[in-house]
């Protein structure tokens, strides 16, 4: 049995029940701004710029749980309440944030994937 721990089962099949091709589009859309906004939280990290490092957090999350990454929308939170707080924040924080990002990326793909071979 496959275990979807990183995702909210919940809310895609509320949302996205019977519209994988949507489910795929909005996925990909977010894998593309998610490439510039990860570059932006190191920038925002090494200029101490906790309000930039804050917003451009609470993008990314925003952007996950349209997704139903539930798991690293709980970790970026964490940074951008530090953020918020101007409370240290290191590189390996935000590194293993995209660890999560990527494996729960990949779960995702392994949803769609067999939802579609199910349809």
């Amino acid at each position: 049995m496959v275990h979807w721990s990183y995702l909210d089962l919940e809310y895609l099949l509320s949302e996205f029940e019977g519209m994988e091709d949507l489910l795929l589009q909005v996925k990909e859309s977010f894998w593309q701004k998610f490439q510039e906004q990860q570059r932006d939280l190191f920038c925002h990290l090494r200029a101490e710029n906790f309000l930039a490092l804050s917003k451009s957090a609470h993008l990314i999350r925003g952007g996950l749980l349209n997704i139903g990454l539930k798991e690293a929308a709980e970790a970026i939170r964490l940074i951008e309440e530090k953020a918020n707080g101007e409370q240290m924040i290191s590189p390996s924080e935000i590194e293993t944030f995209l660890q999560l990002v990527e494996s729960s990326y990949t779960q995702l793909d392994d949803f769609i994937r067999q939802r579609n071979r199910c349809a």
